[in-house]
């Protein structure tokens, strides 16, 4: 997840597919994890916070309309920082219209609480068309009549036949942040090539201090490498093992029961 002492403060995360009886087995050592999950399947998002940041989950600022705009919020504080993080999901297909409202609804709520805002969403919206597409500019437009800044400008979702930029994170601070002149960059941002998804991470720093003179080592990400090989393997060894077991547990006792197997192999 991270080397040479460095990882994210903050992993934001939408489409969890977690529901009240599973959202405990997923933590992550030194991380707490906050969720929104649907009444129903899929959908649902969550934000692991680092365990040495004090944090308070916003209810008041989420918005959250069943398989339609799901939202989750923090307030997070640091020494004489307060900032709000959150993660919004928009669901493909739904009225676009209706969707750039709720974002406008959102943004209006957060502009009374005066601090840094951190903003990651799926919004499918497609950025690559912001030219062409009307609800598209209107969006960009919508955040940054408010002072916040799209900081991902490469495809995060990438087909045989498409690439579009419909993940994105938003950032709105207090200090100007240098991102367009020749100065050394406040905001680091980039989209992490993984397959962990269907859509690519993407990550961005912040830094409020000046960058020191003696070069930094490149930040490196470690990630499980997941190819069509690595696929058929895991098929295999699944269909080899005897799940008879399963016949004498109970519904709860089975699924963990699978999940670990599941998780093992993976490992393997």
């Amino acid at each position: 997840m991270h080397t040479n002492g460095k990882k994210p403060d903050f992993i934001l995360l939408c489409e969890t597919f977690l529901t009240i009886s599973n959202d405990n087995m997923f933590q992550i050592n030194g991380y707490n994890f906050v969720c929104r999950n649907r009444t129903k399947s899929r959908g649902g998002v969550g934000i692991y916070i680092t365990s040495n940041i004090r944090y308070s989950v916003r209810t008041d600022l989420g918005l959250n309309i069943e398989g339609e705009f799901e939202s989750i919020f923090i307030e997070a504080k640091s020494i004489n920082h307060r900032f709000i993080v959150g993660e919004i999901y928009r669901v493909p297909g739904t009225n676009t219209s209706i969707s750039i409202a709720r974002y406008d609804q959102i943004l209006e709520q957060l502009e009374s609480e005066k601090c840094d805002v951190y903003l990651g969403t799926d919004q499918n919206f497609d950025y690559a068309r912001i030219n062409t597409s009307k609800p598209t500019t209107e969006l960009f437009d919508t955040f940054y009549s408010k002072g916040y800044l799209p900081t991902i400008t490469k495809p995060t979702r990438i087909t045989k036949s498409t690439a579009t930029i419909i993940d994105n994170i938003y950032v709105k601070c207090k200090k100007k942040l240098d991102v367009l002149s020749k100065k050394p960059h406040n905001i680091i941002s980039g989209v992490i090539n993984s397959h962990i998804s269907d859509h690519l991470p993407v990550f961005v720093f912040t830094r409020k201090n000046k960058i020191a003179s003696k070069p930094e080592q490149p930040l490196k990400f470690k990630s499980r490498s997941i190819t069509d090989n690595t696929i058929e393997i895991i098929k295999t060894n699944m269909n080899d093992y005897d799940w008879n077991i399963l016949s004498n547990m109970s519904t709860n006792e089975g699924y963990s029961h699978f999940i670990k197997i599941l998780t093992d192999i993976i490992d393997e």
